[in-house]
């Protein structure tokens, strides 16, 4: 008879209590720095001439290793959300991920949800826990805790839902057994997402975020009218639309809060112009 250890126990009753809270994907990596993501992530802040992501700069330290964010962190548990649907063309220039309810409010009822069982399950443990705006490399410890691998547009391609999902972190000093990397990769001689880049940000051993559509239309909040008058007016969604292991990895999301559309993001930020257009859409004017 086979005895499972109580580490790893642990590891299985906390990412069935992540699954019942809603999560589409949990993952257990070890809480370490990772050097190489660390020299990326300082070259990517010599590049911002405009001071747009000085608070990368000024989180650099906590970015480099999980303990100075908690002295005691043993474990990172990485948490992934789906939240594909088929691109509006009523909504040409606006990302997929914005279609619907504030990201960040969503994913954060489902942690509040997580974070209570697990602090009335493990009272004498700690756990911090971020959305998108915390001092992680949320992507890196995705990778190495199994959630998918890293493609060449640089996003964490997972192989239950392509790129379509949010990531969530937990660090804790809560021993957990940690998964394996996934050793998955994109094909040498792919250079589609390379090739299709409409702002020219990516070649094969790099990537200029100064280039990249959604840094400028979500970070400089500029609205971006190409050759031919192709505009983005929020975030960019073309390397992921166009890569092969996407396509064959889309699934509807089963969040209705991403489904109804809403674009809670995207209008505080739009002209009042740009607005206008937006809420006159149809399949967005039903729901409103």
């Amino acid at each position: 008879m086979f005895i499972l250890n109580p580490l790893k126990r642990r590891t299985i009753t906390l990412k069935k209590l992540a699954l019942k809270a809603g999560f589409d994907l949990v993952g257990i990596a070890q809480s370490r720095p990772v050097e190489p993501a660390i020299l990326e992530l300082k070259r990517f802040i010599l590049k911002d001439k405009s001071g747009k992501i000085a608070y990368l700069k000024n989180t650099l330290e906590q970015r480099s290793d999980p303990q100075k964010i908690l002295a005691s962190a043993q474990s990172i548990i990485v948490l992934a959300l789906n939240y594909y649907q088929p691109p509006k063309p009523k909504l040409k220039g606006i990302s997929i991920y914005a279609y619907g309810r504030d990201y960040h409010k969503v994913i954060g009822k489902k942690l509040n949800l997580l974070l209570k069982q697990l602090r009335e399950g493990f009272p004498k443990n700690q756990f911090k826990s971020y959305v998108d705006f915390g001092p992680v490399l949320e992507r890196t410890y995705a990778y190495l805790a199994g959630l998918g691998h890293l493609g060449k547009n640089r996003a964490l391609i997972t192989k239950e839902f392509g790129s379509w999902v949010f990531l969530a972190v937990i660090i804790t000093d809560l021993p957990l057994a940690p998964d394996k990397p996934n050793r998955a990769h994109c094909p040498k001689h792919c250079q589609i997402c390379i090739k299709s880049c409409p702002g020219k940000a990516l070649t094969a051993t790099a990537f200029d975020f100064t280039r990249c559509l959604s840094y400028i239309t979500t970070v400089e909040r500029k609205k971006v009218t190409l050759a031919g008058g192709k505009q983005f007016f929020w975030g960019c969604d073309t390397c992921q639309l166009v890569c092969p292991f996407n396509k064959k990895r889309q699934k509807l999301t089963k969040e209705q809060d991403f489904l109804n559309l809403s674009l809670e993001i995207p209008k505080k930020y739009l002209s009042e112009r740009d607005w206008q257009y937006f809420s006159k859409v149809p399949a967005f004017k039903n729901q409103t």
